[in-house]
């Protein structure tokens, strides 16, 4: 004979319908599980908006912070690399590649950020000036692996500039760090 919360539901002849009474509170359960699971629902939406998973905009603290986090782990990064011997064009070739792809992917982490409305106009001009120096920096790169020094040390300089103009729109950013160092990439120091 069948012990437990369901043993009256099964009587000699097979199984009984459930009394009027179990039938309430399942239908009690199921409305208390949803209100427990919208609740849920709920509470990992407001999380998700109070922590910026709506796509707004940052504040300029935050939009500065989090800026200025991504590029100073850039730069511990590209620090990390290991510079081969002066005169080694090939190895300084592949050193530099190696900050290069340091340098976009926290450019990716930039564009990633949602900038404050007062800040709109001004953070494209900046992440294309960065944008366009490391587009320098891949020439720069290809002119080493062939050993062409002149070359390389010409989209050096082009670099150069336009991390220059960078460095002119960051300060009213706050982001003078991110202006991605471009003087430790000149060709024959690496």
């Amino acid at each position: 004979m069948p012990i437990g919360p369901c043993a009256h539901s099964i009587g000699p002849g097979g199984p009984t319908t459930l009394p009027r009474r179990m039938g309430r509170e399942r239908s009690r359960l199921k409305v208390g599980a949803a209100v427990v699971v919208a609740g849920w629902c709920g509470l990992l939406a407001l999380l998700a908006t109070g922590c910026g998973g709506d796509g707004g905009p940052l504040s300029i603290h935050d939009y500065a912070h989090q800026s200025r986090a991504i590029c100073k782990q850039a730069e511990r990064r590209a620090g990390e690399v290991s510079n081969p011997a002066p005169g080694n064009f090939h190895a300084s070739a592949r050193a530099a590649a190696k900050i290069v792809v340091i340098r976009r992917r926290a450019l990716a982490d930039l564009r990633a950020l949602h900038a404050p409305d007062r800040l709109v106009d001004a953070v494209p001009g900046w992440i294309a000036l960065l944008d366009q120096a490391l587009d320098e920096l891949d020439a720069m790169v290809v002119e080493l692996g062939r050993g062409n020094n002149a070359r390389a040390d010409d989209q050096w300089q082009k670099a150069v500039v336009l991390t220059d103009r960078a460095r002119v729109l960051a300060p009213p950013l706050r982001l003078s760090l991110c202006a991605f160092d471009v003087q430790a990439l000149a060709p024959g120091s690496i």
